[in-house]
């Protein structure tokens, strides 16, 4: 699907009913350039993460969407703007949105490989992470104050000091507690590959490349 001619049918057909997704900041380009070519910015709202709670499902676009605070039962058509990294992601917003058409833009390796190349998979990416985090004050409110903390304390990505907040989460070298979250000083001795998240991580190209084996062989090319 040419994601950008769909949602410029989908939005000028009906002021409801159409959201589209962003999950790179590739897809977000893509999504502003056609929003500004065609003069559709009163057509769509452009919101972060989620959409704004309402009665109606008014066209909207979500950039860097959090599918788990999603609620988007009341949407027909769904517009994927960028490369879906796995088909995982298509089968969440199946079930978040089980009676709406989902149109995907066509998968572009060169495009996923330059996300994939900012993931953290090693060893080495993680040691320097934990050890700005040992130099924060050990106590936060919730898991994205200790990804907050993380950040100003190493100057890397925000999105990289997210996952290593809840890597280190599994693995036990913090600790939820009733007030918040507590950075354990002596934790225990653990393995990366005992954390869910960094098992995912370390799966995205592979359940990449399914993915655009499942839609080479959905759309009958070679």
């Amino acid at each position: 699907t040419n994601a950008e001619e769909k949602l410029k049918e989908l939005i000028q057909k009906s002021a409801m009913g159409t959201l589209a997704l962003c999950f790179t900041v590739n897809g977000a380009k893509r999504l502003l350039a056609t929003l500004k070519k065609d003069g559709l910015w009163n057509r769509a709202d452009v919101e972060f993460s989620c959409p704004a709670k309402s009665l109606c499902a008014y066209n909207a676009a979500i950039l860097a969407p959090r599918l788990e605070e999603l609620e988007i039962s009341r949407y027909k058509n769904i517009v994927v703007m960028d490369t879906a990294p796995s088909a995982g992601i298509i089968d969440r917003l199946k079930k978040l949105c089980p009676a709406a058409e989902i149109y995907l833009n066509k998968p572009d390796r060169a495009e996923i490989a330059g996300v994939l190349d900012g993931v953290p998979t090693r060893r080495e990416d993680f040691a320097p992470l934990y050890k700005a985090l040992m130099l924060t004050t050990g106590r936060y409110y919730n898991l994205p104050a200790m990804a907050d903390a993380l950040t100003l304390a190493s100057g890397a990505p925000g999105c990289v000091c997210a996952l290593a907040a809840s890597v280190f989460l599994e693995l036990g070298f913090a600790t939820k507690t009733a007030g918040g979250i507590r950075l354990e000083k002596n934790p225990p001795k653990r393995s990366l590959e005992e954390s869910e998240t960094f098992i995912a991580l370390n799966s995205l190209e592979e359940m990449n490349d399914m993915y655009l084996q499942l839609y080479k062989e959905a759309n009958h090319e070679a």
